[in-house]
């Protein structure tokens, strides 16, 4: 995963989450509606089940995802890729 590889090329983790997802919405222009967590922009999150701030591997661990606001399961996306 993208965080993963920045986080093993030296960057903090702290800002290896922030590259693809804050850093990469105002690249695009879209930080109104995107990047973070904050009232009003659309929920496109994933729930972990270990702190990404500690290890870049806890992306492996995830327990749910939000896309645009509808919660799903990851086994369902799976599904869907194939």
């Amino acid at each position: 995963m993208e965080i993963q590889r920045l986080a093993e090329a030296g960057l903090p983790l702290p800002k290896s989450l922030a590259v693809p997802t804050r850093d990469s919405a105002r690249a695009f222009g879209l930080e109104k509606d995107v990047g973070t967590v904050e009232a009003g922009k659309v929920a496109n999150l994933l729930l972990l089940n270990r702190d990404p701030l500690e290890s870049a591997t806890a992306y492996g661990a995830i327990d749910r995802v939000t896309l645009r606001g509808k919660a799903l399961a990851p086994m369902a996306l799976s599904a869907k890729s194939r």
